[in-house]
This record gives C-alpha cells, structure tokens and sequence, in this order.
C-alpha cells in the first residue's frame, strides 16, 4: 500500500531501458528513505502486474479474509496491513 507521496516518487523517476516507469523504481526511493516496510503472504504468490494477476491476488485475500498469513498459515495480528508487498512506513492499509 503506497501513500500520498507515492506520485511524488513517480514523477522523480525516469523511464528503463524498455521505455516504463518501473514501480522497482519508486520501491529504491522509499528504500533510499529508510521508508519501506513489507510484508509476506505465505502458501500463495501472484505477480499483480496484469490485471489478471490483480483479480487473482485480491481473490487470495478475500479468500483469507483480507488478512496476510503468517508463516504457519494463520491469521497475522491485525497491525499487519491486509496487502502484502512493499508499503511505506507510516501507511495505513
């Protein structure tokens, strides 16, 4: 879950070589601010970069009741935002 700085890195970045603005991109800015916090979803991993792959991660957490699984397949406490990935520190989910 980005925050409201997020367009902010967007428009710092440039495009790669293939011509995009790679999110990879933005991911090294809020690194390079010590502001980048993740979180993992265990037993399941989806690329959300088609909208396929979206429908099918967003399917995975309804599945689990928008709640990242811990390592032993369990709910993860509740301060644990409901979408894995990279977030930037201070985020709300």
């Amino acid at each position: 879950m980005y925050d409201e700085r997020v367009f902010d890195l967007i428009r710092r970045t440039t495009p790669s070589a293939r011509g995009e603005l790679e999110i990879t991109s933005v991911n090294n800015l809020y690194i390079a601010e010590r502001a980048l916090e993740f979180s993992f979803v265990h037993g399941a991993w989806t690329d959300a970069g088609t909208f396929e792959s979206w429908m099918e991660a967003n399917a995975l957490l309804l599945a689990n009741n928008n709640q990242v699984l811990s390592h032993d397949g369990a709910a993860a406490p509740d301060d644990v935002p409901f979408a894995a990935g990279p977030r930037p520190t201070g985020a709300t989910a």
